[in-house]
């Protein structure tokens, strides 16, 4: 039997572009354009002296028009951060496979029930999970402060909280990696913020908040914690888990 492909980096974000796609944006304009054959239809009703009136469909294809319109560009925008997303997952993932050659396993968007890791990655400095963050850089010197427990955009706390995100991944892994190798072995959470200076204030913070190429290089260059052993086991353990969910 064919086993099935792990995943890329950003699939389920490629996916989601997708559904937004088809549910927002085609389908709308597919009722729009319905809309407004029906009242093409009754114009040339009209031309050629067919008793009937095509107002009514012209004023329920042009509030329907609307209202579509209003949807898709909604849907453009949900599209384009998606899009932003997605990018910022593959630049990350390109980084990480250069790791291999430095005897890390490198998985990409990893999905449990109720939420995705971006990457994982286990190798000789241990076993670590990536969420990674993308923005887009505005003002003329962008930068992301870190203080070991909130991060800052330019100034503005983060809506969503990546450092309790991160720390949530690490705390499944862990127990994934305890239940199936049977390996007690600390998980490292890390946020990567693709092509941002990172001002990190506390180095020894539990959660990393790192871009991609910082990330790679300390990594090619730490000191090994796990074994050829441990680290196939519990790369095994995970793929067998991916293949199936």
């Amino acid at each position: 039997m064919k086993k099935e492909s792990l995943s890329q980096a950003g699939q389920s974000l490629n996916e989601k572009m997708y559904d937004v796609f088809i549910d927002k944006v085609l389908a709308p304009l597919a009722i729009t354009l319905f809309v407004f054959y029906m009242a093409i239809v009754e114009w040339i009703r009209v031309f050629f002296n067919v008793p009937n009136s095509p107002w009514p469909y012209t004023i329920i294809s042009i509030i329907v028009g609307i209202y579509c319109l209003i949807k898709v560009r909604h849907s453009l925008n949900d599209i384009k951060n998606l899009r932003l997303g997605r990018d910022g997952e593959r630049l990350v993932g390109e980084a990480l496979e250069e790791l291999r050659m430095a005897g890390y396993r490198v998985y990409h968007d990893i999905l449990s029930e109720s939420f995705n890791i971006d990457h994982i990655i286990i190798g000789p400095a241990g076993v670590f999970t990536i969420e990674t963050k993308t923005y887009r850089k505005r003002g003329k010197n962008p930068q992301i402060y870190y203080d070991g427990v909130k991060i800052e955009v330019n100034g503005v706390s983060s809506l969503k909280d990546p450092v309790k995100q991160a720390k949530g991944q690490m705390y499944w892994l862990e127990g994934f990696i305890n239940d199936n190798a049977k390996i007690k072995v600390k998980v490292r959470p890390v946020v990567v913020f693709p092509g941002w200076f990172i001002n990190q204030r506390d180095s020894n913070a539990e959660v990393w908040v790192l871009n991609e190429k910082a990330l790679c290089v300390f990594l090619k260059n730490a000191e090994k914690s796990l074994n050829q052993e441990q680290i196939n086991s519990i790369a095994n353990h995970l793929e067998n888990y991916i293949r199936n969910n």
